[in-house]
């Protein structure tokens, strides 16, 4: 379906940054141009009303839900979409694959995943990439520079989550494949990728790291801290030279202890940074989870799923990062001797579990899934809210967490309102 000019009438709004209301939003040529509230102006994206001749009001507050196409409004259509709920698309900064798709399989696969992932609410991701030969990175890498997907979600640059990782918190990976950071060899795959390479994921702690750091963040490459056994000096010494997220605070890390905070410690307390959190209701425990959102607040918070390539498939027996792994009938995804290796859960799994399970409001849980990571990934000038000039990714939600609509940049990916 191409980009359309079309207008989404919804009783439940919630732009992403704040509480829901009745309105409208309109789309056309990929961004929205326009946020109705009923009973307030339109507004474009220069800020000026709209013209009374050209407000779309053909819908209101009384206006019947899920009654489809309500009328044609200059070139475009206009859907009322009752009192589902309108939102920003889900944003997944940490995620290795969905659907049998693998991050490193490829441009059929990456595509794969783009369509799977919008699907099910996300229409941006950074495709994850565990330590793996060097080849096959290089390989991942090429191929990503090479990507252009024709539907689903946007590919935000690839995530490396590794190989510059500690050999004492491998989490699944495979410690022959963990390698000291090397400047020159990022280099490399700077060179090969250019743009690709979206963020990288490393241990501060190891000799190298710093200066590895710094060379990322002087090319625009946001570093993050994990599977780590920083102490708590070591992880500040990170932060210092420009770490700015924490991979999925409290998982392959070293722990907190009230003599030695560790890295645990320095992400729970470092100011400005952005902290992951895998809340599929398994990797984190919901106590710890509240213990996060307490200590550091709702907008350092960025929900991830860690999807690994079977989410989204029947419980059994699948490959991931070159190893034999089991996904349980509870969602579990384990190595043979337990080693929990990533996630089965979507992002729309991991919103839905911080609203029922921490009872934090929809709107702030939102939150953690667009605005934050926007921020993280430094796209919120174009993602992450529901505003004129962003780009128009927006997803039709119903109270049960099913995607009724999506759109990526404009482009339709599911509507069942047409």
């Amino acid at each position: 379906m191409s980009r359309e000019d079309i207008t989404l009438v919804s009783k439940r709004i919630y732009p992403g940054d704040g509480e829901p209301f009745a309105g409208s939003v309109r789309m056309v040529g990929g961004n929205i141009v326009a946020v109705e509230r009923f009973g307030s102006d339109v507004r474009t994206a220069g800020g000026a009303p709209v013209g009374a001749d050209n407000a779309l009001r053909c819908a209101g507050p009384d206006a019947p839900p899920g009654s489809g196409v309500l009328a044609a409004t200059h070139s475009g259509v206009l859907f009322d979409v009752g009192d589902n709920m309108l939102i920003p698309g889900l944003i997944d900064a940490h995620v290795h694959g969905s659907g049998g798709y693998s991050a490193g399989g490829g441009a059929g696969a990456l595509q794969g995943m783009a369509m799977s992932l919008a699907l099910h609410g996300v229409t941006a991701f950074q495709p994850t990439l565990g330590a793996a030969p060097a080849d096959e990175m290089e390989g991942s890498l090429v191929a990503a520079a090479e990507f252009a997907p024709s539907s689903g979600a946007e590919v935000l640059g690839l995530h490396l989550e590794g190989p510059f990782l500690s050999p004492s918190f491998p989490g699944a990976m495979s410690k022959e494949h963990i390698i000291p950071p090397d400047v020159s060899l990022m280099a490399r795959w700077v060179e090969i990728a250019g743009a690709s390479i979206g963020r990288v994921t490393l241990a501060p702690e190891l000799p190298g790291a710093v200066e590895l750091v710094r060379y990322l963040v002087g090319r625009g490459i946001p570093a993050s801290m994990g599977h780590t056994a920083a102490t708590y000096e070591e992880a500040v010494r990170g932060f210092r030279a420009g770490v700015s997220i924490v991979t999925h605070t409290f998982n392959a890390m070293r722990g907190f202890h009230h003599r030695e905070p560790g890295a645990l410690g320095a992400a729970l307390v470092e100011k400005g940074v952005f902290r992951e959190l895998i809340a599929d209701g398994i990797h984190v425990h919901p106590a710890a989870m509240s213990l996060l959102m307490t200590s550091c607040g709702a907008d350092s918070v960025v929900l991830v799923s860690d999807a690994m390539p079977a989410a989204g498939l029947p419980p059994g027996e699948y490959e991931f990062l070159g190893r034999r792994v089991t996904m349980k009938g509870d969602g579990r995804v384990i190595l043979e001797d337990g080693t929990l290796a990533g996630s089965s859960a979507f992002l729309l799994d991991c919103l839905r579990n911080t609203v029922e399970k921490l009872r934090i409001p929809f709107a702030s849980a939102l939150q953690m899934a667009t605005v934050n990571p926007a921020k993280a990934l430094g796209v919120f000038d174009r993602k992450g809210t529901l505003a004129p000039g962003k780009d128009a990714d927006i997803v039709v939600l119903s109270d049960d967490y099913e995607v009724l609509g999506c759109w990526v940049k404009g482009k339709e990916v599911k509507n069942i309102f047409r």
